[in-house]
């Protein structure tokens, strides 16, 4: 249960990692914020590849920019039931993992210069909602 969070970021910045330099060059033209319009594609490449077994028991089901600067991140916990976990544990466990790696990980210095909102949705392997975290700029710096 403790990798979920990890990889999950990890996955993510990897793929921001690779965007090509054309679209941002291609969107300042048009008088685009080259930094958001990267996020959206980002965001986009990780969608089509979802869902995607992340560990043991949890799977990302896609990804998505729900707003200029809110990447949100849809999670199941598939081989877990919801009726099985404890939801107050398991938020207060994952918020502080998540926090930290947002915070101390080197990986994020573009996206939290960029003001990001992180959004976490986990889902129980019947796709229950379980519970949402989100870190706002305001959470990490």
């Amino acid at each position: 249960m403790n990798r979920i969070i990890k990889q999950v970021p990890l996955f993510a910045l990897l793929l921001l990692l690779i965007l090509p330099a054309s679209s941002q060059a291609s969107s300042s033209a048009k008088g685009e914020d080259p930094r958001y319009k990267s996020l959206s594609e980002m965001a986009d490449r990780i969608d089509k590849t979802c869902p995607v077994k992340m560990d043991r028991e949890s799977r990302m089901d896609g990804v998505k920019l729900v707003e200029k600067t809110i990447l949100q991140y849809e999670l199941s916990l598939y081989k877990r039931a919801k009726k099985d976990l404890d939801i107050p544990a398991l938020r207060k466990r994952l918020q502080k993992q998540v926090k930290r790696d947002i915070k101390r990980n080197k990986n994020f210095a573009q996206l939290r210069e960029m003001g990001v909102t992180f959004r976490y949705i986990y889902r129980d392997m019947k796709g229950k909602y379980l519970l949402t975290l989100e870190f706002t700029p305001k959470d990490y710096r």
